[in-house]
């Protein structure tokens, strides 16, 4: 019993000084969180737009618009990249990376705007609970992250089936963090992913 005790003691210490810390560190205002995302959901749709062609691969597609469509993609990937580093800070905040997810998966599946704000609430509780559960971005190990990822992934697929039940059924397939974010909903390819959202790889 005493054992426990300590161990709860320890964790919300833990959980308290993350806190403490996201006070410090987040300095970003609503108003840079939603031009990040817009600036985020724009270059994501184009993304998806080139692999689509890619798949697609027919002779009809024209020429000059996916040239077009890859310029202004690659414009635009460095400031996507930097603003996916931006995610460590966000997550020290719920509120400020439901604002963010939020518009990500809005720009990315078209949505409207009444039906944006429907998404922040559950993915406010989302982040908060993410921090609880030492699940936050800037909470991943630095050395074995394996199991991390597996239960990040999972818990990204519980909140989009959340968020998928709050759009449009025409739109539900595209309201999905893994689409928002292009990570796949595996350990490998999102163990990836988190390495450069966390700053381990560059």
């Amino acid at each position: 019993m005493e054992a426990r005790i300590k161990s709860a003691e320890a964790r919300a210490a833990e959980l308290a000084s993350f806190k403490a810390r996201a006070k410090q560190e987040l300095v970003v205002s609503m108003g840079s969180v939603d031009a990040m995302a817009k600036t985020v959901g724009t270059t994501m749709r184009q993304l998806i737009a080139l692999r689509e062609l890619a798949a697609r691969a027919q002779r009809s597609d024209d020429p000059k618009e996916r040239e077009a469509l890859m310029k202004k993609t690659q414009e635009n990937m460095a400031e996507f990249l930097g603003f996916l580093h931006e995610l460590r800070r966000l997550e020290r905040d719920p509120a400020k990376a439901a604002r963010f997810y939020a518009t990500v998966v809005a720009e990315t599946a078209g949505l409207d705007e009444s039906t944006r704000d429907k998404l922040e609430p559950p993915l406010q509780a989302w982040v908060t609970q993410l921090q609880g559960d030492s699940l936050a971005v800037p909470q991943r190990p630095s050395d074995v992250t394996a199991e991390w990822d597996k239960r990040r992934v999972a818990s990204m697929q519980e909140i989009s089936k959340q968020l998928q039940a709050l759009v449009p059924a025409d739109k539900a397939d595209r309201a999905s963090l893994f689409r928002a974010l292009m990570i796949e909903p595996n350990e490998a390819s999102a163990g990836e992913a988190f390495d450069i959202i966390s700053g381990k790889k560059q």
